[in-house]
């Protein structure tokens, strides 16, 4: 098997992993923007250590995120999706901004928390709360050229074009469009590195075990 086909789809697949665990770590920030300084200060920081190493995490998994997107573009030219191909880096690029938005208002929070910086709390936790609404361009740009590529070139599986769309259509309400694209990722990811690994198997050689017999 060339270990280097599995780079692109496995970059898609570590990002996936990288975000749970970055979820699992920093958890929720449950405080709502009508609450009181003293609790949205006191949450965060309760939480800063958390908050701060899930970030970094959150960081790595944008990274890998992006190196993804990178190698879904090059796979849509290659297939003549080139429209889809363009899509899905703008949107690649616009959604990643929109995350790292997010991760630096949970930092500032964090930070803020443990400083006593009311106005920055308020204001960080006002960001996280209507910052879901920056994810919905990206999302919406990603979801439209996968379906492009899935469905009008087929570079995908049908399947994988239809649960493109379905992300675009969950674009309107991003807290739903976002879950839906990182399983998708999952779902592209694993099923390239599946299809990579069963068409290296089928050109195998078969090995000779036997011992030529002298006649």
């Amino acid at each position: 098997m060339n270990a280097t086909r599995l780079i692109g789809p496995g970059c898609g697949v570590l990002a996936v992993v990288a975000v749970v665990v970055s979820q699992g770590i920093s958890g929720d920030v449950d405080s709502d923007p009508t609450d009181s300084t003293a609790t949205i200060v006191a949450e965060f920081r309760t939480s800063a250590d958390d908050i701060k190493f899930g970030a970094f995490v959150a960081v790595v998994a944008i990274g890998l995120l992006l190196l993804y997107i990178a190698h879904l573009r090059t796979r849509f030219h290659e297939g003549g999706a080139r429209w889809g191909g363009d899509l899905v880096s703008i949107g690649g690029v616009t959604l990643s901004t929109a995350l790292l938005i997010i991760v630096a208002a949970r930092l500032a929070g964090a930070e803020a928390g443990e400083q006593g910086h009311d106005a920055v709390v308020h204001g960080a936790v006002d960001l996280m709360w209507n910052g879901a609404w920056l994810f919905t361009p990206g999302l919406l740009a990603l979801g439209v050229g996968i379906g492009v590529a899935g469905l009008g070139h087929r570079v995908l599986p049908v399947w994988l074009g239809v649960f493109g769309v379905l992300v675009a259509v969950g674009a309107v309400m991003p807290w739903v469009g976002l879950p839906l694209f990182v399983l998708w990722v999952l779902a592209a990811g694993v099923t390239e590195i599946v299809g990579i690994a069963r068409a290296s198997s089928a050109n195998v050689e078969p090995v000779e075990t036997g011992v030529a017999v002298g006649h």
